[in-house]
C-alpha cells in the first residue's frame, strides 16, 4: 500500500511501468484500489491519458482493468470508462497488421467478460451503447476516422470469441450488437 502512495506522489510514468513490469504493475494496482483509481483518474490527459493506461493493464491483467474500470465508474469517472472501453477499438487490424505488436484480444475478450461480471447486461449494454453515440458523432463530424465504430465493433466481436464460456460469448454478442443498434 506504501508503494502505491509513492507512485501517487512521484512523477512516476505509470504506463510505463505496466508495460515494462506487468506482473509487478498489476499486484501492485491490486493491493489499493483506491489509490490506483487516483492514480489512473488523476494521470495527466496529455503524457498519459488514463484511458491509455487502463488499455495497458487490460493486457497485464485484463480482470483487474475491469475491476479498476468499475471502480472509476464507481466514483464518477464515466468519461473515462467510456473513453477506456473504446480505446481498443483497431486492436483486430492492428493485430492483424503488425502481428508482433503487445495486443492481444483474447486479453480482450477477458476484459469485456469481466467488464460484464462487473456491470451486468444491462450496464454494460449502457456503457457500450455511449461509446457506439459518442464516436458516432465524432465519426460524423470528422473528429475520428469514419471506419471507426466498424473497426470497434470488429475488435469487440473478434475479442469475444476467445471466450470459452459459450453462454457468456453469446451474452456479449447481444450486447454488442444492442448497443451498436443503439448508437445508429
Amino acid at each position: 500500500q506504501e508503494m502505491v502512495e509513492v507512485l501517487r506522489e512521484t512523477p512516476f510514468p505509470l504506463e510505463g511501468f505496466i508495460l515494462r513490469h506487468p506482473r509487478a504493475a498489476a499486484s501492485l494496482l491490486d493491493s489499493d484500489l483506491e489509490t490506483a483509481v487516483r492514480l489512473v483518474g488523476e494521470s495527466d490527459p496529455v503524457v498519459s491519458p488514463p484511458a491509455r493506461i487502463i488499455y495497458r493493464l487490460i493486457n497485464a491483467d485484463p480482470v483487474l482493468a475491469a475491476r479498476l474500470v468499475q471502480a472509476l465508474d464507481d466514483r464518477g469517472y464515466s468519461d473515462l470508462v467510456m473513453e477506456s472501453l473504446a480505446y481498443l477499438a483497431y486492436d483486430k487490424s492492428r493485430s492483424e497488421r503488425v502481428p508482433g505488436l503487445p495486443i492481444s484480444l483474447e486479453r480482450d475478450g477477458q476484459f469485456l467478460r469481466a467488464v460484464l461480471s462487473q456491470q451486468g447486461s444491462e450496464g454494460m449494454i449502457q456503457r457500450l451503447s455511449e461509446v457506439f453515440q459518442v464516436y458516432g458523432r465524432r465519426s460524423a463530424s470528422g473528429q475520428v476516422d469514419a471506419g471507426f465504430l466498424i473497426q470497434y465493433r470488429e475488435t469487440l466481436e473478434a475479442a469475444v470469441s476467445f471466450v470459452p464460456d459459450a453462454s457468456a460469448r453469446e451474452e456479449l454478442l447481444r450486447i454488442i450488437a444492442l448497443a451498436a443498434q443503439d448508437g445508429n
